[in-house]
């Protein structure tokens, strides 16, 4: 299994997990050229219509605004997002996500369910509850939540 010693070996785990999540998102869009961060947003964004802008983004997915910002950039290139600004403070920008591929949304949008299907495969309703508990208490205790 893992060879670290000690109770911060979770830490490794969840930074493998992460990994494995990101190789599961770019083979499910091979032929795409995102990046995590990109293909982050954008599944967030179609499940999140109402959050509109790079600042409420960065801080509901715990990436940096500078990072999302990035990622605007780029996806407006692609014409993936449409930037328009707030006709109340000129310094604020709503983004809309304008993905015309059916084929590319479903994708999106089923990546996040095949993914937590696979991992919790064989887990029994039960355990996974409680885990997410724990998990919910050590984030807390850190302030990660």
């Amino acid at each position: 299994m893992y060879n670290n010693t000690g109770n911060v070996r979770y830490l490794s785990v969840f930074s493998d997990m992460m990994k494995k999540y990101q190789e599961s998102c770019r083979s499910s869009l091979d032929g795409y050229r995102f990046t995590p961060n990109e293909t982050a947003m954008m599944i967030y964004m179609l499940k999140h219509p109402e959050i509109d802008t790079a600042k409420d983004i960065a801080r509901n997915l715990g990436i940096s605004q500078s990072l999302i910002c990035r990622s605007v950039d780029s996806l407006t290139r692609k014409g993936l997002i449409d930037v328009v600004k707030d006709s109340e403070d000129r310094r604020v920008n709503h983004l809309t996500l304008n993905i015309k591929e059916k084929s590319l949304k479903n994708t999106l949008l089923s990546m996040d369910p095949d993914f937590e299907k696979q991992m919790t495969e064989g887990v029994a309703a039960d355990d996974l509850a409680v885990f997410q508990r724990v998990i919910s208490r050590m984030a807390a205790n850190v302030g990660a939540v």
